[in-house]
């Protein structure tokens, strides 16, 4: 039967792409789009028109509800239908924003929010076709109702408008835009950020005068309620906090909660046999969030047991030189003497030398 196949990498790839650069709050206000003939964008609003915002931010009690708006533009010349939804707000793993697969149902704030159009009698929906004429802005109203029994924190999520159309090669392709909708439920707030070390070892210099290389591996996790960033830090030392050694790892821009990341570090360090170090992480407020408690850092351990084999076998090579030295030494003293000894028993074997005859005899 011949059909329609949906091109489910195409997808993905755009809305990676425009979901994790437009809705992270980088760039432009309104996030835009093109496919084919039709190019369109999607921004926060009044009820009447784009209004400059970023991204739709709102802080509200357990069991009520609030309206804001979105506008969408087509910038295109010819008119379009397009299919606008809510959904959850992830983070991928490139640490952009994105939002879940548009295959994906939504089960936290996406799950919050219907779309209406101002005047229109039908009841607002998850999911609505809106259709735009070319060159024309719409705004639609996007109702958010909490749950009664919703948990205080920041429920992440975003508002999209997408457009199927197919390709050259008799495709669909679904391109999606939108705008990030950052949702804090009020209650207590809990930023926390856990550490845990999952592989920590020592790579040895083959240079016994240069020193080696720690190289351990953590998962960060968001154990609170708010999203946070972080910044981490290595150190290590031998006995006694000797030949102590630090080194940050790269940033954590963003974590959501209940979200984790991996994240590594290296330093140099000299194979002392044992040495105690500790994965450092401080939580970082993300961009115009707020967090009104105070921010603790947290911190997991690491040992290594570490034989120096490379500086041991310089060690014995030396030891063995100075040895072979000190033997050949003594060696060729004891020829020497040996020699002259020798020499000595020589002439004493040969008693003194003859006197000549006598003069006038």
């Amino acid at each position: 039967m011949n059909g329609i196949r949906i091109r489910t990498g195409a997808i993905a790839f755009i809305g990676m792409v425009l979901l994790g650069q437009m809705l992270g709050g980088v760039g432009p206000s309104a996030a835009i789009a093109a496919e084919g003939d039709v190019s369109w964008s999607v921004a926060p609003a009044s009820d009447t028109s784009v209004d400059g915002r970023v991204s739709i931010r709102q802080t509200l009690e357990p069991g009520t509800t609030v309206v804001d708006h979105v506008a969408v533009t087509n910038h295109g010349d010819i008119p379009a239908a397009f299919l606008v939804y809510a959904s959850d707000g992830i983070i991928s793993e490139t640490g952009d924003f994105d939002l879940l697969p548009a295959g994906q149902a939504p089960r936290d704030s996406g799950t919050w929010m219907t779309i209406s159009e101002p005047g229109d009698q039908a009841s607002p929906s998850a999911v609505r076709t809106v259709e735009i004429p070319a060159k024309t802005m719409k705004v639609l109203a996007v109702r958010i109702q909490v749950p009664a029994d919703a948990t205080p924190g920041d429920h992440p999520a975003g508002v999209v408008a997408e457009l199927t159309a197919p390709d050259g090669s008799g495709l669909e392709v679904s391109t999606r835009v939108g705008v990030r909708v950052h949702l804090r439920v009020s209650g207590e707030i809990q930023p926390q950020i856990d550490v845990e070390v999952t592989r920590a070892d020592y790579a040895p210099s083959w240079n016994p005068f240069e020193p080696g290389t720690i190289r351990v591996e953590a998962v960060v996790r968001n154990a609170g309620n708010v999203r946070l960033g972080a910044e981490t830090l290595a150190v290590a030392s031998g006995p006694f906090g000797l030949l102590a050694a630090e080194s940050a790892s790269a940033s954590v821009r963003e974590l959501l909660p209940g979200q984790q990341t991996t994240v590594s570090a290296a330093l140099s360090a000299w194979p002392l046999v044992y040495i105690s170090g500790a994965l450092n992480v401080l939580p970082v407020v993300v961009g115009e969030d707020s967090v009104p408690t105070t921010l603790t850092s947290s911190s997991t351990p690491f040992v290594l047991w570490v034989v120096p084999w490379i500086e041991l076998g310089a060690l014995l090579v030396v030891v063995g030189l100075i040895v072979a030295g000190v033997l050949l030494t003594r060696a060729r003293r004891a020829r020497f003497d040996a020699a002259v000894d020798a020499r000595a028993r020589a002439l004493a074997d040969a008693g003194p030398p003859s006197s000549g005859p006598a003069a006038g005899s």
